[in-house]
């Protein structure tokens, strides 16, 4: 995992009553070769340009104002070791990069 993937954490407050007061509160990288990569979930410490989170609408609506969501992001790069992995890769059908989030 230390060699190819990368882990973030962020904690995503909202500060209000509604969806447009998400605000990103914390975030961590936890694990391995995060260089060039970036949260899709937003930035901290935020400046001016990506305060807001951006989460998907079934998390953002969950989320109760004052209440905190915390989001696991991983991105993986591999490279496959099989002929038939080699030829997905190589027509772009599979990315060489895999990422997953998930929301609690």
């Amino acid at each position: 995992m230390s060699a190819n993937a990368c882990v973030i954490v962020t904690a995503v407050l909202n500060n209000g009553n509604s969806t447009n007061n998400l605000k990103v509160s914390a975030q961590s990288t936890a694990q391995g070769a995060c260089t060039g990569l970036s949260s899709k979930i937003g930035c901290f410490p935020p400046p001016n340009s990506c305060g807001t989170a951006t989460l998907p609408a079934e998390a953002a609506a969950g989320l109760q104002a004052n209440h905190t969501l915390y989001v696991t992001e991983i991105y993986y790069s591999y490279k496959a070791v099989t002929p038939i992995g080699i030829l997905l890769n190589t027509s772009n059908f599979m990315p060489s990069q895999l990422y997953d989030a998930a929301y609690y």
